[in-house]
């Protein structure tokens, strides 16, 4: 700071880097905003006594010699100062003064210097200034963006600059989230969505109303300053982010895949930030995104333009003023070919670009614009001619396609920086999101209407094909007055079709979802019809098979799987044995040769089979001539059962049992194949892993069945 006691032609150094009155708090940092924020007011009463402002307010006592802090933009308690000074004042009719920041005006009788050692070390510390609020009902907002709902342009969201996002549901607007707000979108049908965002790419979502949000960022690479977001035009679920590099994600659930693969910054790590964004209306294949200007690390503005989803990006700078900063882009809705694009800075004619042929050449369009930054533009839909509006730090212009030169069109608008324009289509009305003003609206130009277009009457096709079918062919009613037709599909769904007439082909994906269509004349489109697609699978692989694990020569055993909702089930069994019933169904009788080995079924459909289930069958043992087979026993104990219980089995040949616990509810809680040898075998079974209750244990012969109850 310096001073001048001769009407300036002599000036000395009040103060220099200690303490830096323009850092964030207590003058011991390096940073600040004085770019920004700076203001300076000597006191009416004492010419020694100075006020400053940067982020927080200082005063001096001595003519800027020395320095106290009177507010913190971090305090949470007592009296002080939003951040961001920007002018102070004194008012001599009413002895107050006022200070205008980020957040309005406030005002106060006397300034009193505060202690930011208190501030740091005292519990609750309260500046000793008590200010006074005075910007309630003023439209003053400073928005970055808008965010109108297209079914309901009632309900609105809008960012602003330091305040936060407020959510405008009719006639009311209320608080909904916070930091510096951003851009920000209502879903076009359902206004309990909302998206919200706040500096450097800090993405969240609503499905309550703004009641509360959740994270979305897209955390492997930070966004620029206002990051460019935007809905899917054509999948209202699906949002694409520009950070460094594009990205998109669907709705419920699904997570950021980026679609390109720009050149990596080697200062920063990733790809140079994206300033602006922008899809064509009728086709999510076309995507433009502009990339900011970085002198400090000699990064020039680029412009890339896909028409294939971003399988391929295409560098369409040539033509365009790579030093300046892109602010926004726009796409015909008539014509995806057709892309506009606006730059900030004051270099006189070097405002807004378009091109006709997806950037492969540029026209100037600044014309008539006035030697200010242009912010935002957009175009009228639904209108023979192309009426384009831009926002510039001057007001509204807009021009068409049969006009060479731009008109004001700020009638009624306070002169104002015009951050962002959006269009009420159901309304016919152009919103503007202001930086100092608020949000306003007006009707739009009037144009020449599109002629209208019917929408197909329907679509046929196959609506549950099996996941992975090819070749299948969707068509849709032709339409008079259609010039073409525009497909929208489930996601990983592939074309293998051109996809602009009234039939379309495609490989099925494993996702369900709409299949859509519209009919297009050469200005407009008619509303979708659309499909629903549920793809098919091949059936899950049976369960629960069960049957006799031993057998003999000439036996007949059944054996049975739960059912699946198959259409068939196959069953094969070892060389020798003979399904006699029920091949195709979930239970089958079998007839026993001298062969034992694999039992197996397995599910069958439209789309395919599922694996088998397979049971092993061992062979019985014969008893020697002469003896006679006696029935196998089953002895358990303790009764009842504590920590471990004992089975004691008898069965006058080697044969393999199953031994199996059920609960109460007949639910196998426990099962395991075992070997009994002649005579007698023990089997200790561990029940501390049950809970006390009534337990029944089966013995399974193969031929037999044995069941005891135990209590525990």
């Amino acid at each position: 700071m310096y001073r001048s006691i001769d009407a300036g032609a002599t000036w000395s150094m009040q103060i220099g880097s200690s303490p830096n009155i323009l850092e964030w708090y207590d003058g011991s940092g390096s940073d600040g905003q004085g770019t920004y924020d700076l203001s300076l007011m000597v006191s009416p009463f004492d010419k020694n006594i100075i006020y400053t402002g940067g982020i927080n307010m200082w005063t001096s006592p001595d003519g800027g010699l020395t320095w106290n802090g009177c507010s913190s933009w971090w305090t949470q308690s007592g009296t002080s100062l939003h951040a961001d000074q920007h002018q102070f004042a004194y008012n001599p009719l009413d002895g107050k003064y006022y200070v205008c920041n980020d957040a309005g005006i406030s005002r106060t009788d006397t300034i009193l210097p505060g202690s930011w050692s208190d501030f740091w070390n005292v519990s609750n510390y309260e500046w000793p200034t008590n200010w006074e609020f005075v910007s309630n009902n003023m439209q003053i907002s400073s928005f970055y963006r808008l965010g109108l709902c297209k079914s309901y342009p009632e309900y609105l969201l809008a960012g602003a600059q330091d305040n936060s996002t407020f959510f405008k549901s009719q006639s009311t607007w209320q608080h909904v989230s916070g930091g510096d707000g951003m851009e920000c979108i209502v879903h076009p049908t359902d206004t309990t969505v909302l998206y919200a965002s706040s500096q450097y790419g800090n993405l969240s979502r609503s499905s309550n109303g703004g009641s509360s949000f959740n994270s979305i960022s897209y955390s492997s690479e930070q966004g620029e300053w206002t990051t460019p977001y935007l809905l899917d035009p054509n999948s209202m679920n699906t949002l694409f982010a520009g950070y460094g590099n594009v990205v998109k994600r669907s709705f419920p659930g699904g997570g950021w895949s980026p679609i390109s693969n720009f050149p990596i910054v080697p200062a920063y790590g990733y790809p140079n930030l994206s300033s602006a964004l922008a899809i064509a209306p009728g086709n999510s294949d076309v995507i433009c995104v502009a990339k900011r200007i970085y002198h400090q690390y000699n990064e020039p503005s680029r412009l890339y333009y896909t028409m294939n989803g971003g399988g391929s990006w295409a560098d369409v700078t040539a033509g365009l003023p790579d030093s300046l900063y892109p602010t926004y882009l726009a796409i015909d809705d008539k014509d995806e070919q057709v892309v506009w694009v606006t730059y900030s800075g004051f270099v006189d004619s070097v405002k807004v670009f378009k091109t006709l042929d997806g950037g492969i050449s540029w026209q100037n369009m600044s014309l008539n614009l006035p030697n200010v930054p242009v912010n935002s533009v957009v175009i009228q839909p639904n209108t023979m001619e192309s009426i384009v509006y831009v926002g510039t730090d001057l007001g509204v212009y807009f021009t068409s396609d049969t006009s060479t030169a731009w008109q004001l069109y700020s009638t009624d608008l306070p002169n104002v920086i015009v951050s962002e324009l959006e269009i009420d289509t159901a309304n016919n009305e152009l919103y503007a999101a202001t930086f100092g003003r608020g949000v306003w609206k007006t009707g739009i130009v009037p144009g020449t209407p599109c002629p209208f277009i019917a929408a197909p009457s329907g679509i046929a096709g196959i609506t549950s094909p099996c996941a992975g079918d090819t070749g299948l062919v969707y068509t849709a009613d032709t339409v008079d007055g259609a010039v073409s037709y525009s497909w929208t599909h489930p996601s990983a769904w592939i074309v293998t079709s051109p996809d602009t007439g009234n039939a379309i082909t495609l490989t099925a994906s494993a996702n369900p979802g709409l299949l859509c269509v519209t009919a297009n004349n050469s200005c407009t489109s008619s509303a979708p019809v659309c499909l629903t697609l549920i793809p098919l699978f091949p059936p899950s692989m049976p369960t629960n098979l069960s049957g006799p694990l031993t057998a003999c020569e000439n036996d007949t055993s059944t054996y049975s799987a739960s059912s699946v909702g198959a259409t068939s089930y196959v069953w094969t069994v070892p060389a020798g044995a003979t399904i006699i019933s029920g091949q195709g169904t979930s239970s089958i009788a079998v007839s026993w040769g001298a062969t034992q080995g694999d039992v197996c079924v397995s599910a069958e459909d439209s789309c395919g089979s599922s694996g088998p289930e397979c049971l092993t069958i061992g062979t019985c043992v014969s008893l020697p001539d002469g003896v006679q087979e006696s029935s196998p026993t089953m002895q358990l104990s303790p009764s009842p059962v504590q920590d471990h219980l004992t089975v004691h089995l008898t069965c006058e040949v080697q044969s393999s049992i199953t031994l199996r616990i059920k609960n109460n509810l007949g639910q196998t809680v426990y099962s395991e194949m075992v070997s009994a040898k002649s005579q007698s075998s023990k089997y200790l079974l561990d029940f501390t892993q049950f809970s006390s209750g009534i337990y029944f244990v089966e013995a399974d012969f193969g031929r037999e069945t044995l069941i005891e109850k135990i209590v525990k």
